[in-house]
């Protein structure tokens, strides 16, 4: 069963609120929202079926 539900982070003192998906007893954050909060790359890599966070880049909404 899925849970969906908003949770409070505190990063660097700022506090982001992130829908948060409980399954199976183990709670989930969509990436991209990670992403677009700390302003991190976020992307797939279709070749190798990965996805990717790069630190160096800024988010962009794809």
């Amino acid at each position: 069963m899925e849970v969906i539900f908003l949770l409070l982070v505190v990063c660097d003192g700022t506090e982001i609120t992130f829908t948060a998906y409980n399954i199976d007893g183990s709670n989930y954050f969509k990436l991209r929202d990670i992403g677009q909060a700390l302003n991190l790359g976020v992307d797939y890599d279709e070749a190798s079926n990965a996805i990717v966070i790069d630190t160096s880049k800024n988010y962009t909404a794809n």
